[in-house]
């Protein structure tokens, strides 16, 4: 039977977020609870977990693509029974209560054996999306950063381990400007 995934309530006052990574495609097969996606709010990054089980019929994202509570992220065909069908009726309301519940660490665990894989294949100097994962800063930081159009691992980070902060990025500009003025 085919359905829609929308993307949740990611919490309050939250109405949108960038995807970081989509780890699924189309013609994969699902199981509930997989992770389907990564996002970034303004005050979190979260997994997306699948509600369902199924086969991806289509994945309507793609990374860097801001998003907003509502919006159709996935569409599957789902191959389960009933269970699958009362997970699916029960979706628009269980994914707001559930999703910070299952992105807690048990997730974030399973998932750290993904990343490897993609951090093998980008070995080219364009590699923004590991750079997110080496440089530590908060994600209001981060997305000050990709307005302000700054890759993090060129800032040096002042705050603890080397965090970079939002002082550290407008330090960056500015002595972005003085050199480029001079």
């Amino acid at each position: 039977m085919p359905r829609d995934f929308k993307l949740p309530d990611l919490g309050e006052g939250i109405h949108e977020a960038q995807v970081i990574r989509v780890l699924i495609q189309t013609g994969q097969t699902v199981k509930e609870d997989q992770p389907l996606m990564e996002v970034e709010t303004d005050k979190a990054a979260v997994e997306i977990p699948s509600p369902f089980g199924g086969t991806v019929t289509a994945v309507n994202v793609k990374e860097g693509q801001t998003i907003h509570v509502g919006d159709v992220i996935v569409s599957f065909d789902e191959s389960g029974g009933a269970t699958s069908a009362s997970a699916a009726a029960a979706s628009p309301a269980a994914p707001a209560a559930s999703v910070p519940a299952r992105s807690a660490p048990e997730p974030a665990s399973g998932s750290a054996p993904a990343p490897a894989p993609m951090t093998a294949k980008p070995a080219a100097p364009d590699s923004g999306t590991d750079g997110r994962t080496k440089t530590a800063a908060a994600p209001a930081v981060r997305k000050a950063a990709r307005e302000m159009g700054i890759n993090l691992d060129t800032v040096k980070g002042t705050g603890p381990g080397g965090r970079v902060t939002r002082e550290d990025l407008e330090a960056h500009v500015a002595s972005r400007t003085a050199a480029a003025a001079a």
